[in-house]
């Protein structure tokens, strides 16, 4: 997820958005995306660019308006566009490294997951240098890897979803599960994936 924080606000890289679109288009039909950009006043009228930088009550907006359109719950539609997007986003950043070495090019869930900080503050930081990404906790033993997920966003089933979309995309035979803490002065997530 990019998240670029200051101290005014929180806000979101454009491939978010252009994903989404993508998303929407190719699930719910081109008429159900036309739908949504017609409900509200969004930038460029919906026609957002990858590299810039929005307000993510944008790309909540848009949500809440599938979620009317298609009588899907907002959760299940957090998680339906994260499984969907990990494919998108990790094909779109591999053709735009060279270095095959990129932990981006990772050929298993375990390895993938354990680098999501390198790839977010070392290789993701090249191509956004100002953006400011979540920290994941991480702890891998033989058979399983534990993920913490801590974001102002909460976006709890989105990262179900993403985590959902990269054991589709190895194609490995691994169990997700995911427990929330909802306590208001430190709400997290945690994530298990363990070998079937």
């Amino acid at each position: 997820m990019r998240l670029i924080s200051n101290k005014k606000r929180v806000i979101l890289r454009g491939v978010i958005f252009t994903t989404f679109n993508e998303f929407v288009e190719n699930e719910f039909g081109y008429e159900t995306l036309d739908y949504i950009l017609l409900q509200g006043e969004f930038p460029n009228d919906g026609g957002f660019c990858a590299g810039e930088t929005y307000n993510p009550a944008v790309l909540v907006e848009m949500l809440q308006h599938l979620s009317a359109k298609t009588d899907i719950e907002m959760n299940s539609l957090w998680y339906k566009y994260g499984f969907y997007a990990f494919t998108s986003l990790v094909t779109q950043f591999r053709e735009i490294y060279d270095d095959k070495e990129s932990p981006i090019f990772n050929d298993n869930v375990f390895d993938f997951v354990e680098q999501l900080n390198i790839m977010h503050f070392t290789e993701l930081k090249k191509i956004y240098p100002n953006a400011q990404f979540p920290r994941f906790g991480i702890e891998r033993e033989d058979d399983q890897i534990t993920l913490i997920y801590s974001s102002e966003m909460k976006l709890h089933h989105f990262v179900k979803g993403l985590l959902s979309g990269c054991i589709h995309f190895f194609d490995e035979p691994l169990e997700l599960s995911m427990t929330i803490n909802d306590d208001p002065q430190n709400t997290f997530s945690k994530f298990t994936i363990k070998r079937r």
